[in-house]
Parts: structure tokens; sequence; C-alpha cells
């Protein structure tokens, strides 16, 4: 015990002691590669903030854009509004937009027809930028910076061009502030030292983070500008390029923004950087020696660790061949030795899971016994007693050889059922059941088969109603088991549905599929059997005394054949207010008729009374 102990120990540390040597020699390689990587990492991060001005800013145009031609289609739609009108409208719309300073609605012909400042009203545009622009073929402009026509603040234009069958109706345009740009790019991990800004296609600053209020002549970048190139449509990066307002180097990125021909930036201070990288460096040596230390105090806790693990697990094992299979070995964690504990409960669990299973799989042996038992004894039984009752008769009358006659006739329709639904089971779980699909009017057949147990509702005084919402609907299925599965539903709707109760089948058209549901006003299901009466020999009431006849096998049948259609079938139910079932069919054609099945087939009739054979009425 103990020499297995040492030996992890040992290993362990060894493991250490050869992994500490390479790596303090890739530190030191590192360390010395740490310049370059971070350079490339700030250029990398500088890049996608400059890409995340450009989103912002191009989602910003875009709204701007989409607002002015809803707009702009308004307002052609009105021909008989006012310019007052055009006015309010204009700026009840943009009432949110505070970024927008004035905006007006310039005819085709460069006219200002409307504004939102009175002083524009009959304004010729025809040699501002925007309008030559749009006039050109332009359908979204925005403008270069530039002085406002009616004072000296710095401005720029957000135009869109009103087209119709494309020839342009108008134009409307919107004036923003420059200082307004601080409230669309509201970044909140902004660094204090950082700067970043937009410049227009003919060089000028239109936004500076950190410089807002340049005078309009000191705008223009230097000739030695990185931007420069950015107007180009060039992507810049640069570590040493000297601020044009402050003289520092500065490291970042010039981004071109190709949509609309101007370019944004994003830098830090070069020696922001620098002086991050030498603390980073005294960090990592600190750390490289706490490393080594921790490290070897490491390996001797592990390899404590893992002996006592590896013990834990003997004896677990032991247990097991002993024959106890509730052992568990408990070891926590998320190393490979936990991961073999997890192993060893799973082992066990599933060994007690296939105990468990065969125990339960003879349980239902035994109930599907039971249960076939009861369906066919409970028949037998009757018709048994009908032939007795027969041959002790010395008064034969015709009213009761028929009514021992039908009673036998039910029961074996009845027994008959039971034989069938068992024989269509066993083809289905062997893979042996087909369907037969052919083109047909679902709505028909399904208003048909509805209407074909009238006679049964009516004896039991139910009202039994067919509604849909399409004509005729032609689509691919089996008529006999659509048949059957209505009237399984429909039978078992009858079954449990007192007198004076309802009952509705509704066909809805859901274009690529079609919904059918058989609802009524019966005695409802309990929400916790709801999924299980799908399954084989299922019953609400299993009981012997139970107040309807029943096998559990036909919902499941049911389901069975729904599925080979490709549908799907739900139960909605309140207990004590009814239940709907609800069918879900594709619609699918076929462009030739399919081999059928072998199935036995009967006349309609008496397959309502196989169907309806297990209801006393």
């Amino acid at each position: 015990m103990l020499k297995l102990k040492m030996s992890l120990k040992l290993k362990l540390i060894l493991l250490v002691l050869l992994a500490l040597i390479p790596l303090i020699t890739l530190q030191l390689i590192r360390i010395r590669n740490q310049y370059k990587e971070s350079i490339e990492e700030e250029l990398k991060t500088s890049i996608n903030f400059a890409e995340t001005i450009n989103l912002t800013f191009m989602n910003y145009l875009e709204e701007s854009w989409a607002q002015q031609y809803a707009i702009g289609v308004a307002i052609l739609s009105n021909p008989q509004w006012s310019s007052r009108e055009i006015e309010n409208y204009i700026n009840n719309v943009f009432s949110e937009k505070k970024t927008f300073r004035r905006y007006s609605w310039v005819g085709s012909e460069g006219i200002v027809l409307a504004s939102s400042s009175d002083a524009l009203n009959g304004v010729n545009v025809q040699e501002m930028e925007f309008y030559t622009d749009i006039i050109s073929g332009k359908e979204r402009v925005v403008s270069n910076l530039g002085k406002s026509i009616l004072d000296d603040d710095l401005v720029i234009h957000i135009s869109r061009g009103i087209y119709v069958e494309d020839e342009l109706k108008g134009i409307l345009v919107g004036i923003m502030d420059i200082d307004k740009f601080s409230s669309i790019f509201n970044f909140q991990y902004v660094g204090a030292s950082s700067g970043f800004g937009l410049i227009d296609t003919t060089g000028r600053i239109v936004y500076s983070h950190k410089h807002p209020n340049i005078p309009f002549h000191q705008r223009k970048i230097n000739n030695d500008s990185p931007s420069l190139k950015a107007l180009q449509g060039e992507i810049v990066t640069y570590d040493t390029a000297p601020s044009q307002f402050d003289g520092t180097n500065r490291l970042g990125v010039a981004y071109p923004m190709e949509k609309i021909g101007w370019a944004s930036y994003y830098n830090v201070p070069t020696n922001e950087v620098i002086g991050k990288l030498l603390k980073s460096a005294k960090r990592d040596i600190v750390i490289l020696l706490l490393t080594s230390i921790i490290s070897l105090l490491l390996a001797t806790m592990l390899g404590n660790r893992y002996a006592a693990s590896i013990i834990k697990l003997k004896d677990a094992a032991d247990e097991i061949s002993k024959g106890n299979l509730k052992i568990k070995t408990k070891l926590t964690g998320k190393d490979e030795m936990a991961a073999t504990s997890e192993a060893f409960n799973r082992m066990t669990e599933e060994i007690n899971h296939q105990i468990s299973q065969r125990d339960e799989i003879a349980r239902l042996k035994t109930q599907f016994f039971s249960t076939v038992s009861h369906e066919l004894k409970t028949p037998i039984n009757i018709i048994l007693g009908a032939i007795q009752l027969m041959e002790s008769m010395d008064d034969f009358n015709k009213a009761s050889i028929y009514k021992y006659i039908n009673m036998q006739k039910q029961n074996s329709y009845r027994l008959l059922r039971l034989i069938n639904n068992l024989i269509d089971i066993s083809k289905i779980e062997g893979n042996q059941f087909v369907i037969n699909p052919v083109n047909c009017d679902i709505v028909r057949l399904t208003e048909d088969i509805t209407l074909s147990v009238v006679e049964y509702t009516k004896l039991k005084n139910i009202e039994l109603i067919f509604d849909t919402d399409v004509e005729e609907k032609i689509m691919a299925v089996d008529p006999d088991k659509i048949e059957r599965i209505v009237l399984n539903l429909v039978s078992n709707a009858i079954k449990f549905t007192q007198a004076g109760g309802k009952i509705e089948v509704n066909l809805r058209d859901k274009e690529a599929h079609i919904e059918i549901s058989v609802k009524d006003t019966g005695i409802g299901i309990p929400e916790d059997m709801q999924q299980l009466i799908f399954q084989y020999f299922t019953q609400v009431d299993s009981s012997l005394r139970r107040k309807t006849e029943g096998s559990g096998i036909g919902l499941s049948l049911v389901k069975s054949l729904i599925d080979m259609h490709g549908g799907s079938i739900k139960v909605n139910s309140m207990l004590g207010e009814g239940s709907e079932f609800i069918i879900d069919l594709p619609v699918v054609l076929i462009d030739s008729v399919t081999q059928g099945s072998n199935e036995t087939t009967f006349a309609n009739v008496e397959r309502i009374n196989i169907e309806f054979s297990d209801i006393y009425l």
C-alpha cells in the first residue's frame, strides 16, 4: 500500500520538474515576443472597434434613410397636404430623433417645399452637395461636413431620394449637428486615453471623440495621415503615427467605410501599450516562480489524493465482485479518477436497471395476459350465457331469439376486434404492417365516417356534429385506416359521454396539413394519464369493476396508424369536462396508386359493428 502511494508521488513530482524546464524556457521566449504579439493584439482590437464604429454609424444612416423613405412615400400618397401639414407630419415622425436639427422636403427641381424651419421654405438647393449627388443617380446620400446655410454651425445632410417608377419625385433631407454624434457613439467601454472618430470624403474630421470642438479650418487631416489611404479603400494599421492635435505617438487603425466613401479611426497612446508590457513581464516572472513552488506542493497533494482514490476504487470493485450492487465510490471532481468513479457507479446502476427492467418485463407480461384474458373471457362468458339461456327456453319467441343472437353477434365482433388489434400490433412491431395511400377527398371521407354512426349516438341520446371549414381537400391517405382511426375515436367518445352530451368532429384546413378533432363532453382524462393512454394496454380505469369495456389497445393502434401517415395526435382534456383528440396529417399527393396491404377488409357497416362492439346500449 505504501509503495503505491510513493510511486504516484514520485511520478507526479518528476513530471512537474520535467514540465518546469521547458516552461521556463518558453516563458523567456514568450516575454521576448510579447511586444510584437501585444502590438498585433492591440491592432486587432482597434480593427474590431473601428468595425463597430462603422457598423453603428451605418445602422444609424440606414435607419434614418428608412424613416425618410416611409415619410416620402406618405407625402406622395397625400398630394392634398399643404406645406404646413407636411411639416407637422415630418416633425411628428421625427419627434424622438434628437440627432436631427431640421428636416426638409425638397421637390425634384431643387426647391424646399416644406421644412421644420420656416427660413428654409422656398430655398433653392440645386448647388448643394446632397442635391447634385441624388440628381446624378444616388438614392441615399450623406454629405460631407459643411456649414449651415442659416448659420455657421457645422452640419451634415442625410438625404433620401424618393422615386416612383424610376422618376425622382422628391428628396427628404435631415440636417444633423455634429455635436449630436456623441449620442450615436455612446460607448461605455472606451478608455480615457482612446480616441476615435469619422472622416468625410474631403479628408475633414467630422467627429472626434477626444476633440469634439475643433474649428472648421483645423479639421483637415495631415497629408501623412493614415486616414488618407483609408479614404481610398485600404485598411491601414499603425503603431507610431503622431497625433494631429498633441503630437503623441498613437497606435491604431484607419478603416474605410466603403458604402459612403468615409473613413473611421481608432487609436490609443503607444506608450500606454509598452507600459502594459513591462508590467506584464514583471508579473510573469513572479508568477513563474510561484507556479514552480505551488506545482511541487500540488504534485505531493495529488499523489496522496490519487493513491487514496485508487484504493477506494479497488475496494468498490471488490464489493461489486461479492454482489453488493449498491456500493458507491463517491469520488468527486472532474479528473480521470472521478470519471472512473462515475463509470463504476453507472455500471452498478445499469446492472440494477437491467434487473428492474427484467422485473418490469415480467410485470408487463403478467398485465398483458391478465388484460387479454379478461377481454377474451368477458365476451365468451356472454356468448355462453346467451347459448345456455336459449337452451333452457321452453317457449321460443322471435324477440328473445333475436336478443340473444344479437348478444352473441356483438360479443363475437368484440372478440374479432381484439384479435385483429393484436394481430395488427404484432405486424406493426415487426414492420410488416403497410398502408395503401390513395388521393381522395379527406373532407367527404371524414364526414361519411362520422355520419355513419349517427344511429349509435341517437340510441344513447348524444348529439353528434360534423363541421369543416373547407368543402374539399384532396390528399393521399389510406381510406380504410382513416376510417378505422375516426371510428375508434368516436366510439371512445360515445363510450365515455353520458346521455344528453355532445360529440363534435371538426376538420380544419391548415394549407400544408389538415387537422381533425374529435371533441366530447364526457368524463375527461386525468392529467397524469394523458400521455400514457397512447401506450399499449393503458386504461384510465384499469380495475375489473370499470363501467366501460376496452382492452387499452385502440388508442395505441390509432397513434401507430397516424404515425404511418406522417402525422401526429394529441389530447386536451379536463377531468369531468370532456376530452378533445386532435389529429394532424400532412397534405401530400401521390402520382400513382401504390400496392395496398393484404389486410382483411369489411363492409362499412361490419366495420362499425366491430369498432363499436364494446359499447353496450
